[in-house]
């Protein structure tokens, strides 16, 4: 719905004279990005598959007898340091703030142009967004297990 609402279905670069210029034609048929789609689905789960295979994801960390003080699943560990600072509440907010964030993305960034070398601001800001989950993942894999009052 995006694609057509926003006129996005046609790739945009920038000719010799520095305007905005479609890079095929007027329009581009659906099939064209389902195609895309599906390609880069399909290596991105190849690439997980073999991942997969070499190293294995912990699906819960063991329990401690007598007191709740286990960490949350490894898909959910970069809550955890956050949960540690801030209590229990910034688990509901950082989830919250972070679905809000990924809406707004089209919105926000209204650039005709596609190709991600003349889009530096939301290359920085997607790299930027990257390195902070992987920090807080292994923040929250290396701080000690800590208990939570509600």
């Amino acid at each position: 719905m995006l694609i057509t609402l926003n006129g996005i279905s046609s790739p945009k670069v920038i000719d010799r004279y520095k305007h905005h210029v479609s890079a095929i034609g007027e329009t581009v048929p659906f099939s064209t990005h389902i195609k895309k789609m599906f390609l880069n689905g399909a290596v991105v789960t190849i690439i997980v598959i073999l991942f997969s295979l070499f190293s294995s994801a912990p699906l819960y960390f063991k329990g401690v007898e007598s007191i709740e003080v286990t960490k949350p699943p490894w898909f959910l560990l970069w809550l955890y340091p956050l949960e540690n600072i801030f209590g229990i509440p910034a688990i509901a907010f950082t989830t919250g703030l972070v679905i809000i964030l990924l809406a707004a993305i089209p919105i926000v960034d209204r650039n005709e142009i596609t190709n991600p070398k003349h889009r530096k601001k939301m290359m920085k800001a997607m790299f930027a967004l990257l390195i902070i989950f992987v920090v807080l993942i292994i923040a929250g894999s290396v701080l000690p297990p800590m208990q939570h009052n509600t």
